[in-house]
């Protein structure tokens, strides 16, 4: 299962995809018996360090800001 914040239909089937695709070459489980599911969530109703993501803000380099009060 992927927890995500929401993302487009297509990065969706890009990660989908790429997920089956390294299953299949590294544990070779065929691509039939893969299954991904996307859990969206959004930035308010998910929490880390006590604080809800929506009051981080994502930083160019993947890490999230301190929180704004």
């Amino acid at each position: 299962m992927v927890h995500i914040f929401p993302r487009t239909n297509d990065e969706m089937k890009k990660v989908a995809k790429a997920f089956t695709d390294d299953l299949q070459k590294i544990c070779t489980i065929p691509p039939k018996y893969t299954h991904v599911v996307f859990a969206d969530y959004q930035r308010d109703h998910w929490a880390w360090g006590g604080h809800l993501y929506s009051q981080r803000t994502l930083l160019p380099n993947g890490e999230w800001s301190e929180p704004k009060e």
